[in-house]
């Protein structure tokens, strides 16, 4: 599953999600609240890209957090797997 990270840059916004989503870790980048969610790629991207794409920018970071999965999140997750087909099954 992909990682999401809340983050919350002190100002310039658009400029913010503009550079996340032009960081090739980061499948998306959306405006939620006073917050920005970002979606990581699966693989190498973890939070810290996340600061020093910001940073790099001289964007400032007032916080930073990783989300957790909701229950929601976690049902989905579970039943997708169950009701998928196993390799090699042809189905």
């Amino acid at each position: 599953a992909a990682r999401r990270v809340r983050v919350r840059p002190a100002g310039r916004i658009a400029e913010a999600i503009e550079a996340l989503k032009s960081h090739p870790g980061v499948a998306d980048a959306v405006l939620d609240g006073a917050d920005v969610r970002v979606t990581l790629k699966d693989g190498e991207a973890s939070t810290a890209l996340v600061a020093r794409t910001l940073i790099a920018r001289d964007i400032d970071v007032v916080h930073l957090a990783e989300e957790r999965a909701g229950l929601e999140e976690i049902f989905l997750a579970v039943t997708r797997a169950q009701s998928s087909p196993p390799p090699g099954s042809g189905a």
